[in-house]
């Protein structure tokens, strides 16, 4: 692309060298930084569970020193599991969100035929989102909910 005379123009030049390695650098930490971001995206990792010693809304500090963990994918198939079961629903999975000290909910719920979201709606809030606020002491706990409708058997018209 570049003729010889093109790429060796600024080799004598004293500004020259520490320019690239200086650019390679800030590359190679803006790539890293990056990567970063992306591995730490995602899951919630351990939430504090309250004791009966502690307040229900514990300071950071209290959180961090707070000796008794749930895990957010343990936690999260919890959820999913309990929402298996409510009437309805055929499949959920759950997820958690975001960072341990502000989780965020994400459910995917299939619906068996005939049943209203509204209901499956009402049912969740009331079940796994409610003992999942409870059982981490969590006054706010944003839900994310994705409804899918599975399909019955075909009708026939003869």
């Amino acid at each position: 692309m570049l003729s010889p005379v093109a790429r060796t123009r600024w080799r004598g030049s004293s500004w020259w060298w520490p320019v690239v390695f200086g650019g390679l650098a800030v590359c190679a930490l803006l790539a890293l930084w990056w990567l970063l971001a992306q591995l730490g995206r995602g899951r919630a990792g351990d939430l504090p569970v309250p004791t009966p010693w502690q307040p229900a809304r514990p300071s950071r500090a209290a959180r961090r020193r707070s000796g008794t963990l749930v895990r957010g994918n343990a936690l999260a198939q919890a959820m999913g599991a309990d929402a298996e079961r409510l009437p309805g629903v055929a499949a959920a999975r759950a997820r958690l969100l975001g960072r341990s000290h502000s989780p965020r909910a994400r459910f995917a719920l299939t619906l068996a035929p005939g049943a209203g979201p509204e209901e499956a709606l009402r049912a969740l809030g009331r079940g796994p989102v409610t003992s999942a606020r409870a059982s981490t002491g969590l006054t706010d706990l944003p839900v994310e909910v994705r409804i899918r409708a599975e399909s019955g058997p075909a009708d026939r018209v003869e």
